[in-house]
């Protein structure tokens, strides 16, 4: 009979105690995970603001490089044409001395001819 009894006495002290997982205060834990998800917020949002600061720079890097590129451009169009402007003249002295070689008695016109083609 005191084995019966002893079973009975555990069994309803086994059935009358709660677990522990419900005395448990979660509130130290949700806390926790509250800052650490603030912290990687806070981390985001300081990698957003330094792609910004660099996006920034590389549109104003953009901007000046296209800024340059039209400037060497009008700068290219400039020389090309003094260029073509020069072998033009170049062409027209050599056609002068061809003729002179053709006929030395044209030597003496020469000289007024490449001044004429300079002064233009």
């Amino acid at each position: 009979m005191k084995k019966v009894s002893l079973a009975l006495i555990l069994l309803i002290g086994a059935i009358s105690c709660k677990p522990k997982t419900e005395v448990v205060d979660q509130s130290y834990y949700y806390e926790q995970v509250i800052n650490d998800m603030s912290a990687q917020l806070q981390t985001a949002n300081d990698s957003i603001v330094s792609l910004q600061n660099i996006i920034s720079a590389k549109d104003s890097s953009y901007a000046e490089t296209v800024k340059l590129l039209h400037d060497c451009d009008s700068s290219n169009t400039n020389l090309r044409s003094e260029l073509f402007v020069a072998n033009y003249k170049l062409g027209r002295i050599k056609e002068y001395c061809n003729i002179v070689k053709k006929n030395s008695s044209q030597l003496q016109f020469l000289r007024g001819w490449i001044v004429r083609v300079l002064d233009e």
